[in-house]
Formats: structure tokens, C-alpha cells, sequence
């Protein structure tokens, strides 16, 4: 199995894109990953949570 590049990843985010579906996608050590999008709004809402406790810190 080959690694994949920064050129394939956006091959695969434009044919995502023009079937209308919203993913995030990542490069990691030659691997696509998917994001869907449920695991997004759940990575902000932790972000903005541990920002918000910094604050409070």
C-alpha cells in the first residue's frame, strides 16, 4: 500500500464537496482520515470548553 499526498487529499475533499457532503479530512503518516461531521462540532464544543476553564483557571 502506497502513502497518499497533499495532492490526493484534495482530490478526495473536491469529490466530497461536489457530492455535497461536509467532512473535514486529515493527512496523517500517509493516511486519509474522515472527519464526520458530528466529530467536528464535538472537537470545537471541547475546545471551547477548555478554553472557557482557562479562563476561569
Amino acid at each position: 500500500m502506497s502513502n497518499l499526498t497533499v495532492k490526493d487529499l484534495e482530490i478526495l475533499q473536491g469529490n466530497l464537496n461536489q457530492a455535497g457532503l461536509d467532512y473535514q479530512l486529515e493527512l496523517d503518516e500517509g493516511k486519509i482520515l474522515v472527519i464526520g461531521p458530528s466529530d467536528i462540532v464535538s472537537s470545537e464544543v471541547g475546545v471551547r470548553y477548555h478554553s472557557f476553564s482557562l479562563c476561569l483557571g
